[in-house]
């Protein structure tokens, strides 16, 4: 399913373990408890899409967009976030991620 289009879709709890979502558009969709284990999702949009408890364990996430993105509780192990875009959002732990300014830098020093 690359390139699949999925924006806005409700699929909480689907089962997409092991399937090819590379570029695929879930942004906005409600993918909570979601089994995504091993899911191919590099270059994907998965901006503002709720992801709560979902298994993202050894999935390709490689230049994903998360921006806005609920990951609370999301089971995460071996996933490389690499060149992913993760601004704004809710970490499996609850925190939101929002990256250090320069100004931040400044007042560390």
């Amino acid at each position: 399913m690359p390139g699949a289009n999925f924006n806005g879709a409700t699929l909480a709890f689907v089962k997409f373990a092991g399937s090819d979502l590379s570029k695929a558009n879930l942004s906005g969709a409600d993918l909570s408890g979601a089994d995504l284990r091993s899911c191919d999702l590099r270059g994907t949009d998965l901006s503002y899409a709720n992801l709560n408890s979902a298994d993202l364990s050894h999935a390709s996430i490689e230049g994903a967009n998360l921006t806005g993105a609920n990951l609370h509780s999301v089971f995460h192990e071996d996933v490389d976030l690499f060149d992913a875009q993760v601004y704004g959002a809710i970490l499996p732990d609850g925190t939101k991620y929002e990256p250090m300014t320069d100004l931040d830098l400044l007042e560390i020093r």
